[in-house]
């Protein structure tokens, strides 16, 4: 059995190797295995989860499916951090020089 994939946002079936919902265009990043949690490429998952070995059968289809995930990188928010610390620091800077002419 072909395993089958899930957007975790929409619910929309998802072809396998994709990087974007078709559904509602949400970009994936992982999969994650509904029994265990492992999340890994898709292409690990052809003949079930790497980790615990599950793998849905017809019965199960309508329970739970493996899930694309989106996992932001960690670096992400520490740079918009910085950016925002950055403009806010020129904004005030540009602030005191008018406020002092």
């Amino acid at each position: 059995m072909k395993a089958r994939y899930f957007c975790d946002s929409c619910g929309e079936e998802v072809p396998a190797n994709t990087s974007r919902c078709p559904g509602c265009g949400k970009i994936f990043t992982a999969v994650k295995c509904p029994e265990c949690g492992y999340t890994g490429k898709a292409d690990n998952f052809n003949s079930g989860c790497p980790s615990c070995g599950y793998l849905m059968d017809k019965g199960e289809l309508d329970k739970e499916e493996f899930k694309p995930v989106n996992k932001a990188p960690l670096f992400k928010p520490l740079i918009y951090h910085l950016a925002l610390f950055a403009l806010a620091s020129v904004l005030l800077f540009l602030l005191f020089l008018f406020i002092k002419m």
